[in-house]
């Protein structure tokens, strides 16, 4: 759901493809409804052609992809101004630790 509010954001529009067992439905209902959304449902198994299509899914090429080389920087360049470098919480725009229950020792 994170990454279908940035695109929708962005001013972007696409598919956003939810799977959950029928065990799981009410909850994911439950958060979809939470969210303002509106969901189409479909009872699908593995490898069905309606999943195929809502997906856009396609045969692999069988090419490997293979990333782009990014340089690096070198070390110990210039420290003054602008480093990467946060300081604070880290729960910076992007977002973070904002309080509440932690999952530790569960």
């Amino acid at each position: 759901m994170h990454r279908s509010g940035r695109t929708a954001r962005a001013g972007e529009s696409g598919t956003v493809v939810t799977l959950s067992s029928s065990k799981n439905q009410r909850a994911v209902s439950g958060l979809l409804g939470r969210a303002g959304v509106t969901p189409k449902f479909h009872d699908v198994r593995p490898l069905d052609e309606k999943l195929m299509v809502i997906t856009g899914a396609q045969e692999p090429s069988g090419v490997p992809y293979i990333p782009p080389v990014m340089e690096r920087k070198s070390p110990g360049g210039s420290r003054s101004g602008g480093g990467s470098r946060r300081s604070g919480t880290g729960a910076g725009k992007s977002g973070g630790y904002r309080g509440g229950n932690s999952r530790r020792g569960r």
